[in-house]
């Protein structure tokens, strides 16, 4: 700064000015790629091409004390996501290619919960981080390494006020998903690996026979 007070004093007064404008206009172009490159990163650390870890899961509704806690693990890979809930009921959710599947025992076969493109898109983005500027009002808090998302769907909207995805480390996140009710459900995802274990891959694999 002294370096910078000095080369001012230096030169005209006409010239000070325009020097100090030019070094302001610098500054804050640079200012401006930073967060632009930050927030940029930010959606790409998000995005899970592949890969296995555990989650734990927080429900908590207006008329309960205390939240409903789930703990289990769950597998990504490209086009499918298998979300498999431990405790404290068995459940395995598998999500693909616009549909959404669930069964509540490994030798019980899957059943078609919902077949909606849009709600799977949701999932999605909530479990793998693929996040479209297409389904979302996107709001990104980079100093909190948070991004705030706002569904464009209508009936979307009608399920989620907004879904809160927080960065906590460089394999853990922290999601928040509000609704219309005023309840919401923290996850606490953590990866555990790149790969998808063998038992995750065939479960995942048992959609083209349902």
């Amino acid at each position: 700064m002294k370096v910078l007070k000095s080369l001012l004093i230096k030169l005209s007064p006409f010239s000070s000015k325009r020097f100090f404008s030019l070094f302001c206009l610098l500054i804050g172009s640079t200012l401006a790629i930073n967060s632009q490159a930050s927030e940029t990163s930010l959606l790409a650390q998000l995005k899970i091409d592949q890969g296995h870890g555990e989650f734990s899961q927080k429900k908590y509704f207006k008329f309960l004390s205390k939240p409903i806690v789930s703990t289990g693990e769950f597998s990504v890979k490209p086009q499918a996501i298998l979300w498999h809930t431990q405790t404290p009921v068995f459940s395995q959710v598998l999500i693909s290619e616009g549909t959404i599947y669930r069964r509540l025992g490994l030798n019980e076969p899957y059943q078609l919960m919902l077949a909606d493109t849009a709600f799977s898109r949701v999932l999605t983005a909530v479990f793998a981080g693929d996040i479209s500027e297409q389904d979302w009002g996107i709001n990104q808090v980079v100093k909190q390494r948070c991004v705030e998302l706002t569904p464009k769907n209508h009936q979307l909207q009608q399920a989620f006020n907004q879904i809160k995805i927080c960065l906590l480390a460089q394999n853990q996140r922290a999601i928040t998903l509000f609704n219309q009710q005023g309840n919401k459900t923290e996850i606490v995802m953590t990866m555990l690996a790149d790969d998808v274990p063998p038992l995750a891959l065939k479960a995942m694999e048992l959609t083209a026979a349902v």
